[in-house]
């Protein structure tokens, strides 16, 4: 059981720092161009949730009741299971659709005026998969890891929301005549449903 606990709680560890690194080094080769004030505001924004997270899990940390609850979770082989299934789901999602986009990636708050229209790979079912993706190993990390993360999951899911919206509004812009089309045949988050 110990051994269980250790392998799912380290794979969903690596698997974030994977995600990241992976981030890090994509971002290196992405189209250049667009509205830098735009990014700033992205940035701050990023910053100002990230503030908020950090303030919120040290003070959950002082909490004796959540303490408890935290140190249930933490202890749970079902709960790690389970939790480990959504962080590799979301993570692969999150990959693939990184992937497919390739160098059309960018910060949700920069408009670039060469991008593409990326309707492959989960693209196809999708809008927004690494949103998805995302949302998916935060989920995860909430059931298998540690209970503070359901904050993160809401205030992500908020931001992430937001920035979709703002994206398919410029979307609507570019291609305005395929991405109608393509919203109308695909779901923004989750297939088939929303």
């Amino acid at each position: 059981m110990g051994v269980i606990l250790k392998l799912c709680h380290w794979w969903m560890i690596a698997l974030w720092v994977v995600m990241m690194v992976y981030w890090a080094i994509a971002a290196l080769f992405v189209k250049r161009g667009g509205d830098r004030s735009a990014l700033r505001r992205g940035m701050r924004m990023r910053l100002l949730l990230f503030v908020v997270i950090i303030a919120t899990m040290v003070f959950l940390r002082r909490s004796s009741s959540f303490h408890a609850l935290q140190w249930a979770v933490f202890q749970s082989v079902p709960l790690a299971v389970t939790g480990a299934a959504f962080v590799t789901v979301g993570a692969a999602l999150a990959f693939t659709a990184r992937a497919a986009i390739g160098r059309n990636w960018g910060s949700p708050a920069v408009r670039k005026s060469d991008t593409e229209l990326v309707t492959s790979g989960p693209y196809k079912v999708i809008r927004h998969p690494i949103y998805s993706g995302l949302l998916l190993m935060m989920t995860g990390t909430s059931i298998g890891l540690s209970p503070a993360w359901w904050f993160v999951v809401i205030l992500a899911s908020l931001y992430f929301l937001r920035s979709a919206r703002s994206e398919e509004e410029f979307m609507t812009e570019r291609f305005p005549e395929a991405y109608p089309a393509y919203r109308a045949r695909t779901k923004m988050l989750v297939p088939f449903l929303i």
